[in-house]
């Protein structure tokens, strides 16, 4: 993943952080001054990477299980399914920058999709100010059901890539 993206990324989970946040910060909007904008900016980068790795970590076991799925699905062997991603991904990018651009583009998705479910989860569950529940409840529905999806894709899209290329398990 390159540092623009990874940069994106958390900035757009941090700043989704603020709608769950916002309620207990000490300032407002208007308190801030034109020199507060790189503190912001750090600040929402650090929250955003937070959320990833709380996001990382609890879809971790359903991300396993979607993967698991499409391996099955395409018919690729257990032991090529159970391969390591990495020597997969390091793989890939030896052999097709094309691809592994894809590969980091649909990564990006899915990173913005898992912070965007915690960050509705969150907002579900902390609450917003001038927003119901029920709304944060819906959009966290949403956020899960479009993770699941692009995991899935990005996987299978991952998997056929490795086998067009002759990605081979033993390779690792």
């Amino acid at each position: 993943m390159s540092l623009p993206g990874l940069l994106i990324e958390y900035l757009v989970s941090g700043t989704l952080a603020l709608t769950w946040l916002y309620q207990y910060l000490p300032l407002s909007a208007s308190d801030l001054q034109a020199w507060h904008a790189p503190l912001v900016a750090a600040l929402l980068y650090v929250v955003g990477m937070a959320v990833d790795l709380v996001a990382f970590g609890a879809l971790r076991w359903p991300k396993f299980k979607v993967r698991a799925y499409v391996a099955r699905r395409i018919g690729v062997d257990a032991v090529s399914a159970r391969s390591s991603g990495t020597a997969r991904l390091v793989f890939i990018q030896k052999s097709s920058q094309t691809i592994a651009a894809e590969i980091a583009a649909r990564s990006s998705r899915d990173r913005i999709a898992r912070g965007t479910f915690v960050n509705a989860v969150a907002a579900t569950v902390l609450g917003a100010p001038q927003m119901p529940r029920f709304v944060f409840f819906c959009i966290a529905v949403v956020a899960l059901v479009l993770w699941l999806f692009s995991e899935a894709t990005s996987h299978l899209y991952e998997l056929r890539a490795a086998q067009i290329l002759g990605y081979k398990a033993s390779d690792a």
